[in-house]
C-alpha cells in the first residue's frame, strides 16, 4: 500500500532537520570558536569568533554538490545559482554537504580546516550578477 505523499514529505523534512542539527553539532565539536545562537535569528545560525569579532554563520545543509566536490569554489557558485527564489540570498553562507553514507568517525581537524577556509564568489541569478565574500563549504563524507 502506498503511503500518502504528505507522510513521505513529513519523513523527508524530519530527516533533513536531523541532518542539519547533526552537522551543527559537528561544527561545535570541531571548533571552540563557534557559538550557537539562542534564539535563532533569520540568517544567523551560529557565530564564529574571528580576529576578536563575531562573524554570523548562515548555515545551509545541502544534499547535492553536483559531482564537482573537488572544486569548492565551483560548488559554492553552483549552490548560489541554483537556490530557490523564496530562499534567495546573496549574503555570505556556510554550506554543509553531508554525504548519505558518511562515516560516523569524523576528522574534526578537517572540519575545522574547511570551516576556516573562505571563498569570494561571483555568481549570476536571474540574469543579475552578484559578488559574495567569505563563503564557506564543509564536506562531511
Amino acid at each position: 500500500m502506498d503511503k500518502p505523499k504528505l507522510v513521505l514529505h513529513e519523513k523527508e523534512r524530519v530527516n533533513q532537520q536531523v541532518k542539519a542539527d547533526y552537522t551543527e553539532y559537528l561544527l561545535l565539536q570541531a571548533d571552540e570558536s563557534i557559538i550557537p545562537t539562542i534564539p535563532n535569528t533569520k540568517g544567523t545560525d551560529m557565530y564564529k569568533i574571528e580576529n576578536e569579532k563575531l562573524v554570523d554563520l548562515d548555515i545551509k545543509t545541502t544534499r547535492s554538490i553536483f559531482e564537482i566536490k573537488n572544486n569548492p569554489e565551483l560548488v559554492i557558485k553552483t549552490l548560489y545559482e541554483k537556490q530557490g527564489e523564496t530562499r534567495f540570498s546573496s549574503k555570505s553562507r556556510t554550506y554543509i554537504y553531508i554525504h548519505n553514507n558518511f562515516n560516523p568517525e569524523h576528522d574534526y581537524s578537517e572540519i575545522k580546516k574547511q570551516l576556516n577556509t573562505t571563498y569570494n564568489i561571483n555568481f549570476s541569478y536571474k540574469k543579475k550578477d552578484y559578488y559574495v565574500e567569505n563563503t564557506r563549504l564543509i564536506q562531511i563524507m
